[in-house]
C-alpha cells in the first residue's frame, strides 16, 4: 500500500472528505509520500480580514492626502488662500475603493476556477474604474490621482494573482 495513503494527513483529509483508504482525495497531491494541499484548490478564508486591513490603510491614506493643499491650484492658479476640504470626493473614492475590496475578497473565498473567473470581474472592474479615473486626472487634486493609481494597482494585482492560479491550475490538470 502507498505510504502516502497511510499517513496520518491523509486520514484527517479522508475523514473530512468522507473517503476511505481507497479513494484518493481530488483536492490533494500525493508526493514522495506525503499528501500536499494545492493553493489552486483551497479557498483563502484570511482573504476578506486581510484585505479589510488594506482597504483601511488605503482609506486612510486617501483621507490624509485629501487633507494636502491641491497643488494646481496653488501653483497654477495662484490660490493661496485655505481650500476647503474635498469631503464628498474622498467618500465617493473611499466608497469605490470599497466595493472593489469586497468584489476581490469575493472572488479569493472561491476556489479553483470559479476564483479566476471571478478575479477577472474584479480585474475588469477595478482596471476599467482606474482607467477612467486616469482620465481625468489631468488638473485633479493629489487624493483622485492616488485613487486612480491605487485602482490601477489592485489591477495589476488580481491579474497577477489570477495568472499565477491559472498557471497552478494548467499544471495540475496537466498532471493528472
Amino acid at each position: 500500500m502507498d505510504a502516502g495513503l497511510t499517513s496520518p494527513a491523509y486520514e484527517l483529509v479522508g475523514l473530512q472528505f468522507g473517503l476511505s483508504q481507497h479513494q484518493h482525495a481530488p483536492d490533494y497531491i500525493h508526493y514522495g509520500g506525503c499528501i500536499l494541499t494545492s493553493i489552486f484548490f483551497t479557498p483563502f478564508p484570511w482573504a476578506p480580514k486581510g484585505l479589510a486591513l488594506i482597504w483601511c490603510a488605503l482609506a486612510i491614506y486617501l483621507i490624509w492626502i485629501g487633507a494636502l493643499p491641491d497643488g494646481y491650484l496653488v501653483n497654477v492658479r495662484g490660490i493661496t488662500t485655505p481650500q476647503s476640504y474635498p469631503l464628498q470626493q474622498v467618500g465617493m473614492e473611499i466608497s469605490v475603493t470599497a466595493v472593489i475590496f469586497v468584489a476581490l475578497a469575493w472572488s479569493l473565498l472561491e476556489k479553483s476556477w470559479r476564483r479566476i473567473s471571478k478575479l477577472l470581474i474584479v480585474i475588469v472592474l477595478a482596471g476599467s474604474v482606474g482607467v477612467l479615473a486616469g482620465l481625468g486626472a489631468m488638473h485633479a487634486p493629489s487624493h483622485f490621482v492616488n485613487f486612480a493609481l491605487s485602482m490601477l494597482l489592485v489591477a495589476a494585482l488580481a491579474f497577477l494573482l489570477a495568472l499565477s492560479l491559472c498557471i497552478i491550475g494548467l499544471k495540475q490538470k496537466k498532471q493528472a
